[in-house]
């Protein structure tokens, strides 16, 4: 069973290979010919002893050894019937899968889970504030060893959305020399922590880059017509009181820095220091008020052009979290679809026709259970050439 169902016991007992697979041939041998080819009559203390590889992404706990004892009898086509597993059980059985490479035989029995769940179905609400970030991620784990789309998509958007501690909490777990064994969701490998820390960079950097692209207009020559939109003998004036009154908005709510510089860092997108989510940070900047310096000048600041741009970054937030890592996408064209390895940069003009005929296609959701062909990619590229744009032109909305 153990050859079966897993390919890395397969080669390593496979005769003629491995010292460990010539071993327990000769045992297996010694023993038929005492018992009579019959095996099942043989004590089990007697039977040849096959060791589990080193565990290298897992310590050794009660939960790990429980999460072997269960891919021993999902190997051996058992199960434990349990009637609910949690998130990080599951996650240790997936590590340990894939470490002897018998994920397949383990995919139905986790499945089966996340359907209970209701991970895996279109739509879901994403991580709560009960839902710890270890269990989130422990599900984007999940979501991408057993190809389960929804889950993969959903989990990954929510650590975009409220951001990601992984790196502090394994600071913390430092003590002196030692190091605690990391398990592999708290550093998602292939690339998947990388791409996560990169999208919600370029996402800070296209939200902040909006009010300072708006104030630096106040800031050229004088000889450039003033921004007030009246055009009467105090629009200097005008100009003057709505620059004042936008930067105390700004540095009162954190969004600007001692030095008036906005939190705005392109390279790397990853050092933008914001603690929350995305969206609250989108709606800290809708409460700009509309400031006038009198009855006369209505409407002569900042605030209409931002809320409108603004509107546009939350709808992109907001749209089927597709703002998520795709897993058909992530596995099979991470090369035309990765952030973290794509070349970004250039102009992104906004076309308001062209974002609602991009949304307002049909698009479907994968099967549950299935990595089905992502049917997304428009939408995918419209929000990658966004974000990762160095310059954008809102003539469509000015």
């Amino acid at each position: 069973m153990l050859q079966k169902h897993s390919d890395y016991y397969n080669a390593l007992l496979a005769p003629g290979k491995f010292s460990e697979g010539a071993k327990v041939q000769s045992e297996l041998d010694s023993l038929k010919s005492r018992y009579s080819d019959d095996l099942s009559t043989v004590p089990h203390e007697m039977l040849p002893i096959i060791s589990f590889p080193e565990l290298e992404q897992l310590e050794i706990s009660d939960k790990t050894i429980k999460a072997m004892d269960l891919l021993l009898l999902l190997v051996h086509e058992l199960d434990d019937l349990a009637d609910k597993r949690s998130a990080s059980f599951l996650a240790h059985l997936a590590v340990l899968a894939e470490q002897v490479i018998a994920t397949e035989i383990t995919k139905s029995y986790v499945i089966r889970y996340l359907s209970r769940l209701g991970l895996n179905t279109a739509p879901h609400p994403l991580w709560t504030p009960k839902m710890d970030e270890e269990r989130v991620r422990q599900y984007v784990y999940l979501g991408y060893i057993y190809d389960e789309p929804c889950v993969f998509l959903r989990m990954t958007f929510s650590l975009i959305e409220y951001g990601c501690n992984a790196e502090i909490n394994m600071e913390s777990n430092r003590t002196g020399t030692a190091e605690k064994i990391i398990p592999p969701w708290m550093s998602l490998p292939y690339d998947i922590e990388e791409e996560l820390h990169v999208r919600r960079g370029y996402i800070l950097s296209a939200i902040v880059s909006l009010p300072q692209s708006l104030l630096r207009p106040y800031f050229s020559s004088p000889q450039i017509l003033p921004n007030c939109r009246l055009g009467y003998g105090n629009s200097s004036q005008c100009d003057s009181f709505q620059l004042g009154e936008a930067l105390r908005f700004f540095v009162k709510r954190g969004l600007l820095s001692s030095n008036l510089q906005l939190l705005y860092t392109p390279d790397p997108p990853t050092s933008i220091p914001w603690v929350g989510t995305l969206t609250s940070l989108i709606k800290q900047m809708k409460e700009m008020p509309n400031y006038q310096l009198d009855a006369h000048h209505n409407r002569c600041g900042i605030r209409d052009k931002l809320v409108r741009r603004l509107t546009i970054l939350e709808q992109a937030l907001q749209w089927n979290d597709q703002l998520g890592l795709c897993l058909d996408c992530f596995k099979n064209r991470k090369h035309g679809s990765s952030w973290y390895r794509e070349q970004a940069g250039g102009m992104w003009r906004c076309e308001l026709k062209s974002i609602r005929q991009t949304y307002n296609f049909q698009h479907r959701y994968p099967y549950i259970g299935s990595a089905a062909p992502c049917s997304f990619i428009p939408v995918h590229e419209m929000h990658f050439k966004l974000f990762t744009a160095d310059n954008w032109d809102w003539t469509d909305q000015t």
